[in-house]
């Protein structure tokens, strides 16, 4: 059986905060405290994509503090991957039958219900780095069967920067969905069942 639905919002929100701007320090405060690299990035009106080039450094820790329009609610929240991993399964019931596949790892980690199915979310560890396991849709191959699940991480291409330094771009996680948490047919789009910035949840290492 799926993890129950968490007690609606009582706001537009998908994380319990009144604001985007509540959900926007709520998320920063994480980052720094847990010593992630990630990044908060405003992403475009009704959609996924980022607002601003964000490759080769072009985003920064700074740009997300001082970014002065989060508190539009047309605009969505996104995470720059770079320490966090997450498989985005979408599909119930394909949820179902690996979380009794892979127990107990899918009932620890963090975990948030989609539209769809679940992000699962965990830190990179060195194993994923040395296997060089990055970003791809249908990453996951079983018995020579690509599966509806996504690889979101830190992705393999390498972009230079001014001074001609190279960095690895990142996959784009949509945290807080635009225009409430709602769509068109009133299903909710993001609600968190098991979120990382509670203490008594935490982000675990991927197994």
């Amino acid at each position: 059986m799926s993890p129950p639905p968490p007690s609606p919002a009582e706001n537009t929100f998908d994380d319990g905060c009144a604001t985007n701007v509540d959900t926007v320090q709520s998320w920063l405060t994480f980052l720094r405290e847990s010593q992630l690299r990630d990044l908060l990035i405003p992403l475009r009106p009704g959609g996924k994509n980022p607002i601003h080039a964000h490759k080769a450094g072009q985003w920064t820790r700074e740009n997300a503090i001082s970014y002065p329009d989060w508190d539009r609610g047309d605009k969505g929240i996104g995470l720059l991957l770079t320490d966090l991993f997450v498989l985005d399964i979408d599909d119930v019931g394909l949820f179902d039958h690996y979380r009794e596949l892979w127990a107990p790892h899918l009932d620890e980690c963090a975990l948030q219900k989609t539209k769809n199915g679940y992000h699962c979310i965990w830190k990179r560890n060195k194993r994923l780095d040395e296997a060089n396991i990055t970003d791809k849709a249908r990453g996951v191959v079983v018995d020579g069967k690509s599966i509806d699940l996504d690889i979101k991480t830190v992705t393999a291409s390498l972009v230079k920067d001014a001074t001609g330094v190279a960095h690895y771009t990142s996959a784009v996680l949509v945290i807080s969905s635009p225009f409430g948490n709602n769509d068109s047919n009133g299903k909710p789009k993001k609600q968190w069942i098991r979120d990382p910035r509670d203490p008594n949840v935490g982000l675990k290492e991927f197994p």
